[in-house]
């Protein structure tokens, strides 16, 4: 039964060979004689000789365009010639013999007037005969001139009929090339196509012959020499193998990608990474805060750009994008207010509040540090150097009560530093001098004398004087500033700020000559420095006093 199967099998194959060869035959067939019938039909054949003799027209209209131009020259240069400047190629034996007779009668005339006067009659019929001479060559001049022009013409005009008969002749063979060299593209289509089927009726016949070929063999003397076993066990997949490469495989992906991304990364994520780095004294650092959900239960945590530093205000309050505070930024903001008081031997109470460049939190880190300081009961005010884009009185709630009044008001002159000048806040000893208009020349501002007037008038007045001002490293504000306050603090963002820049803001204020109080690092993630720790004592009135 099995050699029988085998034998109905080759049958049917056999078959079904010669029924696709007869097909594939007629197929060919049909498309040989499509290629013959479609190169009678567009004259494929002289497409060799209509391309030579359109070269030959192209050889002939450049040398028409040749005739032409020169003809064309002839034509100009015989208009622009006149008696004076005639032609060498139209000179005639007349008119060389009455050149030469003219400076013979000239030569005469010369001799005769060195002798007598003008009215002698010898002289006079010379000169007669002069004019008379001269006449005649310039009539003989002007008649072959005409005669040259016309020729000339004529010449040119001939060139240009030939030329347009010669260039209408190129454009039809031109047209007529186009057509052939397109019926030559659907001529090779239709000539790879009988090519292909010529190729599957090729591999068809050789096909029915091997299987013709071995339909007649017969297997003899088969048995069975030892019967086949099963296995019980699985060769693949390998299950345990697999899953010990992956994870041997993913581990090892995963560190080297660990190492890939911690060489890539300039930026600052941590307060150790911070001192271990970068030369810069360190303050402290701030948390990332969750955010407020609509029942104003927390969810989640901002993060990136999005995160902002906390403040230490109320329990209750919240920042202005809705961001909730929390006990550890809290207790954060406090351990910073402690590491400024620290910082030098002379407490400073004028401290300026900048970053490296913007977005970095500067303006959020100089209100909650202010607030913080109010509320250890010291009178502190807070004042709006950002000239350029400032952002406290929005979140203060205090844009309305301004005015027209401000820092800008009083460093031009126009006001005092009177009550009007200073507004009170909703934390109690925590005032605020708002920027005020926005003026043309806000670094003429800062570096007038007014300035230092302001600062020693509010360091009589109050305890600390905290300043708000632009990134030291993208305008020069902070820069004025800076010596002209106890200390500068200098705020980056964690994951964000590149510790280049960082550095680079650090040598620009002690270049300025102003003290650095340190860095202060927003933003920072929960996990990292001390606030792990935190999470110890998650009662929050651990924080509180």
């Amino acid at each position: 039964e099995h050699f029988e199967a085998k034998k109905a099998t080759r049958d049917k194959a056999i078959a079904f060979l010669r029924k696709e060869l007869s097909e594939l035959k007629l197929k060919l067939e049909g498309s040989d004689k499509e290629v013959i019938e479609y190169g009678q039909d567009k004259n494929l054949n002289t497409e060799e000789l209509v391309k030579k003799k359109l070269e030959f027209l192209s050889q002939q209209v450049s040398n028409n365009e040749a005739e032409m131009i020169t003809s064309q020259s002839r034509v100009e240069r015989l208009k622009e010639a006149s008696l004076t400047k005639f032609p060498t190629d139209l000179m005639t034996q007349n008119i060389s013999a009455l050149q030469s007779r003219q400076l013979q009668l000239e030569q005469e005339l010369i001799e005769l007037q060195t002798r007598f006067d003008e009215n002698w009659p010898e002289v006079r019929h010379k000169k007669e005969e002069l004019a008379f001479v001269k006449g005649q060559l310039r009539r003989e001049k002007e008649q072959l001139l005409a005669e040259a022009i016309e020729q000339a013409e004529a010449e040119h005009r001939g060139v240009e009929r030939k030329y347009e008969r010669v260039a209408k002749s190129r454009t039809e063979y031109e047209v007529m090339v186009d057509r052939l060299s397109e019926a030559s593209v659907q001529a090779n289509i239709l000539r790879r196509e009988a090519e292909s089927n010529q190729q599957m009726y090729n591999g068809v016949m050789e096909r029915l012959k091997q299987t013709s070929v071995t339909a007649g063999l017969e297997f003899g003397n088969i048995q069975v020499v030892e019967p086949g076993r099963p296995n019980y066990y699985a060769q693949s997949p390998r299950v345990a193998w697999n899953l010990s490469l992956g994870v041997l495989f993913g581990l090892a992906l995963g560190v080297c990608l660990a190492f890939v991304l911690d060489f890539w990364d300039r930026s600052i994520s941590s307060v150790l990474q911070l001192e271990e780095r970068l030369a810069i004294p360190v303050l402290g650092s701030v948390p990332v805060i969750p955010k407020l959900a609509a029942n104003g239960q927390r969810k989640g945590f901002l993060r990136a750009k999005r995160a902002q530093p906390v403040g230490l205000a109320l329990a209750s309050a919240t920042y202005s994008n809705g961001a909730a505070l929390t006990p550890a930024a809290r207790e954060a903001y406090r351990a910073l207010c402690a590491s400024i008081l620290l910082s030098n031997s002379a407490i400073p109470r004028t401290i300026l509040v900048t970053s490296a460049v913007p977005g970095e939190g500067k303006s959020t880190m100089a209100e909650y540090l202010a607030k913080a300081f109010a509320e250890s009961g010291a009178r502190t005010v807070l004042v709006e150097l950002d000239l350029r884009k400032p952002q406290l009185s929005k979140r203060l709630h205090l844009e309305h009560l301004e005015n027209g009044h401000g820092a800008t008001r009083f460093l031009s002159g126009h006001t005092s530093a009177d009550n009007s000048l200073i507004l009170a806040t909703a934390t109690p000893n925590l005032f605020f001098i708002p920027s005020g208009p926005k003026p043309p020349n806000p670094l003429a501002l800062l570096g007038s004398y007014r300035l230092d007037d302001l600062i020693v008038h509010l360091k009589s007045e109050f305890r600390f004087v905290l300043i708000d001002s632009p990134p030291i490293l993208t305008v020069a504000d902070a820069r004025v500033i800076g010596p002209k306050v106890d200390g500068v603090v200098l705020v980056a963002r964690a994951r964000q700020t590149p510790r280049e820049l960082i550095d680079r803001a650090r040598l620009q204020i002690v270049s300025d000559g102003a003290t650095i109080l340190g860095c202060a690092l927003n933003g920072v993630e929960s996990h990292t420095d001390y606030f792990p720790y935190s999470r110890r004592y998650t009662n929050e009135s651990y924080y509180t006093t």
